[in-house]
């Protein structure tokens, strides 16, 4: 992502980056193609450490990295199948969570059927 921002609002800009992902990789470009040249890299959070509050001078370009990916864990897979589970095989759920997540298919669909399992023993416990 890339911002033209005042120098002004730039510290302002970053409080509200660090709200939601305060590790995002971010680069300030200052005065480009001019005399004096500044680039600052680092964090949203610790870059806005760095800035003034009065913010800064000149022209101003902001670019965000991508966002950091976090590893999908068990209980996120869980979540994301016991949710299609109910609408759809298991196998259509499995392989549905394991391209949403990145995962391989054949270890979302192990922990799909166990799931399956469970509620189908839950179901009959419930019945008998």
């Amino acid at each position: 992502m890339v911002l033209f921002e005042s120098p002004k609002r730039v510290k302002e800009l970053l409080e509200i980056m660090c709200e939601s992902d305060p590790e995002r990789d971010t680069v300030i470009c200052r005065e480009l193609t001019k005399k004096f040249e500044e680039v600052m890299r680092g964090t949203a959070a610790g870059l806005a450490r760095d800035i003034p509050e009065q913010g800064l001078r000149g022209e101003v370009v902001v670019l965000f990295g991508p966002p950091q990916v976090k590893p999908a864990d068990e209980g996120d897979i869980r979540n994301a199948l016991v949710a299609l589970l109910k609408d759809m095989s298991v196998k259509d759920a499995s392989a549905q969570v394991a391209a949403r997540l990145g995962l391989p298919r054949r270890e979302v669909y192990a922990l799909a059927l166990d799931l399956a399992k469970g509620a189908k023993e839950e179901s009959e416990d419930d019945d008998g």
